[in-house]
């Protein structure tokens, strides 16, 4: 493998990240056929663990998703082999899952005050 460019690089991950976006464009009607994005998941993870703040509740559960791609690729990258599906897709389904956890913890979780901003607020 030769070394790139730093710019090389970063149209290349500009390029998967675009792939990932196509990607959630095309699946996301068959997550959410109601057209709200992930509502069920939150409800689903409300009722799963009753008990935890609904930010972490929502962590668990779309871990559960997120380690079925994390176990396919630690088997390629350990074993050289992927069973079902390319691991590209396992690549591009990841990301896409960490950052459906991500935004799905924001939505939950109520915003962080900045630390040494508290005399500003009235």
């Amino acid at each position: 493998m030769k070394p790139i460019t730093n710019e090389r690089f970063i149209q290349h991950m500009r390029d998967e990240f675009e792939s990932c976006m196509i990607i959630m464009e095309r699946k996301i009607k068959d997550y959410n056929p109601d057209g709200y994005a992930f509502a069920d998941v939150i409800e689903d993870s409300a009722k799963m663990w009753p008990d935890d703040p609904i930010g972490q509740a929502v962590s668990k559960y779309m871990f559960i998703f997120l380690n079925k791609h994390y176990k396919a690729i630690k088997r390629y990258a350990l074993q050289g082999k992927s069973e079902s599906e390319p691991i590209a897709g396992r690549f591009h389904d990841a990301c896409n899952f960490l950052i459906i956890m991500k935004i799905l913890i924001q939505m939950s979780e109520p915003p962080e005050q900045p630390v040494g901003f508290e005399d500003d607020i009235e």
